[in-house]
């Protein structure tokens, strides 16, 4: 919806200010080309786990609330992201700064509602973990676009902006509010198993 209060440098005014165009419910919000809806969204960030000789796939992807639960939201195809509000914290085991960078080394574009974010191989010798958000609201902590010790820059606010700003918080981590960033544990040197079993003995 929009309200605007309308008045000339004469001081002549619209009797009913301020005009009203549309109602901020479902249905009945100003009639865009695309239909009036309204949908509750958040940006969702999936643990991965997975060679420290090979990149590393991290999910993402926009998601909006259905009677079902959160779901992809498979209509986005125009959210664009940086990738310097991706700030990268926690390190474990031989991880430090750096030894990881995000990728890829511009823009986000999602699809489908997803993303292709990764983190890039740290390298033999190098297993262990990072947790990694996004800055949704403001800046905090620090991220690495490329890979090497001390290049380590701050991450950024990923607003302002259309699409990414503290309305894709969420209630993670049982927050009474969504206004928490999403956060994912990114893990080097370990691997699963198929997904059919649960739990597997090997002879050697």
């Amino acid at each position: 919806a929009l309200a605007v209060t309308v008045k000339d440098g004469d001081a002549i005014a619209y009797a009913a200010n301020p005009a009203h165009f549309g109602t901020a419910t479902a249905g009945n919000g100003i009639a865009f080309t695309g239909g009036k809806a309204m949908e509750f969204g958040r940006l969702w960030l999936g643990n991965a786990i997975g060679s420290e000789l090979l990149d590393l796939p991290i999910p993402i992807s926009t998601q909006f609330w259905t009677a079902g639960g959160f779901v992809t939201n498979s209509a986005d195809s125009c959210t664009t992201l940086a990738n310097t509000p991706v700030a990268l914290f926690n390190f474990q085991g031989n991880q430090s700064a750096c030894t990881t960078a995000v990728s890829p080394s511009s823009t986000l574009s999602f699809t489908n509602g997803k993303a292709s974010l990764k983190l890039t191989k740290p390298g033999a010798g190098k297993s262990g973990s990072v947790d990694l958000t996004v800055n949704l609201g403001a800046a905090s902590g620090s991220t690495c676009t490329s890979v090497g010790t001390g290049n380590a820059v701050a991450a950024t606010a990923a607003g302002p902006g259309p699409n990414f700003v503290n309305w894709l918080q969420g209630n993670w981590g049982g927050s009474a509010t969504f206004t928490v960033n999403p956060t994912a544990r990114a893990t080097f040197g370990q691997y699963r198993n198929t997904q059919e079993f649960i739990y597997l003995r090997e002879n050697h």
